[in-house]
């Protein structure tokens, strides 16, 4: 059975789009002047976003990566990590087991990978596939090297920075509990984060060569620096009494910070930043939550349907970019692929791992 890509829309769903439509519509009409954004030295406002009508509809074979394989993580049925891969032209699934990751023990709490050579990664990091190297490694996604043949992770000595080819383990330094968010051209991007959830303690950027750390922005309240995309570093601040969240850009080459987004009355959070470099931010209100697409400052568009809010707004935390568009993953396993002419539409595929299935890398 061919998979179908299913526009997520329902009854219920438009009955919750007509609520934050006007959320929204009133969020821009009744702010007034925008306060002036929390950013030091900058000097930049925070505008509200430019409230457009959502993205149109393409035809249902326009995001599915037709024809590629897709690498999928989770668990197996008796809870152990496991991966597979899912043939998106058929919907056909096959485990992986030479993708097996094992706990570290000891005094070396690393995550390595079971076949050889072995290869270390950050403690319980789930594994992604490296379709450069043609194999998985113990690094998600975004900490792998844009041309797939390294990855870098934290530990408790720093950062380190892994040859996929020679399996060779390089630290950097940084100092510990440091998590590594992007790995791009210019260096190694990495926060400090004390426990799971918790805002990011700065933004650091270190250089792969000589292993300098250069402090991009310094440790705020309430300031989460969440991805990377091309050319700029991405968070969500909350802004303090405010009762409003911001979406901000980094240029690292400058260090200038700028506002893309302004929020009143709904949470932020990035949930994934598209080929053109444009972040994917999921607005999430009491009532409902949508995911946007913003282009520029104060300039964004609803790329998904409203799914209802409250306590069960859904999170996506994995999402990857590849030559196509990007593709998510939501807290229940869903698929969902984006592109800039379909927004974001669900990829119905049967269901190759039981619990806690997340996309692991580029479809190929």
């Amino acid at each position: 059975m061919q998979p179908a890509v299913i526009d997520p829309a329902s009854v219920h769903a438009r009955a919750a789009g007509i609520v934050l439509a006007a959320l929204l519509a009133a969020a821009v009409s009744g702010c007034g002047e925008a306060p002036a954004s929390n950013l030091p030295a900058t000097g930049a406002l925070a505008s509200p976003p430019a409230v457009l009508a959502p993205a149109a509809t393409g035809p249902a074979s326009a995001a599915t990566g037709r024809g590629c394989r897709l690498p999928l993580s989770g668990r197996s049925a008796g809870g152990r990590e496991a991966v597979g891969f899912v043939q998106i032209s058929d919907g056909s699934g096959v485990a992986d087991p030479s993708g097996a990751v094992l706990p570290g023990s000891g005094r070396d709490l690393r995550t390595r990978t079971a076949a050889a050579p072995v290869l270390y990664g950050a403690a319980g990091a789930s594994p992604s596939y490296n379709a450069a190297a043609g194999r998985w490694v113990p690094a998600p996604p975004a900490a792998v090297a844009p041309d797939g043949l390294g990855y870098a992770y934290g530990a408790g000595d720093g950062v380190h920075l892994v040859d996929v080819r020679t399996a060779s383990d390089r630290v950097l330094g940084g100092g510990g509990d440091l998590e590594v968010i992007g790995l791009r051209a210019e260096g190694v991007y990495a926060v400090r984060r004390q426990h799971a959830g918790d805002a990011t303690g700065g933004l650091l950027l270190l250089d792969p060569g000589s292993g300098a750390v250069r402090t991009l922005r310094a440790s705020e309240a309430g300031v989460e620096w969440a991805m990377v995309g091309p050319g700029a570093a991405w968070a969500v601040a909350v802004l303090p009494g405010a009762g409003a969240d911001e979406v901000w850009r980094l240029d690292p080459v400058g260090g200038g910070v700028t506002v893309w987004l302004h929020h009143q009355g709904a949470g932020l959070r990035i949930v994934g930043v598209d080929g053109e470099g444009g972040p994917l931010v999921q607005v999430a209100a009491p009532q409902a939550s949508s995911v946007w697409l913003v282009t520029a400052p104060g300039q964004a568009r609803q790329v998904s349907d409203d799914v209802p809010g409250g306590d069960d707004t859904p999170g996506y935390p994995v999402s990857v970019t590849d030559a196509g568009g990007v593709w998510m993953s939501d807290d229940g396993g869903t698929l969902y692929r984006f592109s800039r002419s379909t927004g974001l539409r669900r990829v119905d595929i049967p269901r190759l791992l039981p619990t806690g299935q997340r996309v692991a890398g580029g479809c190929s």
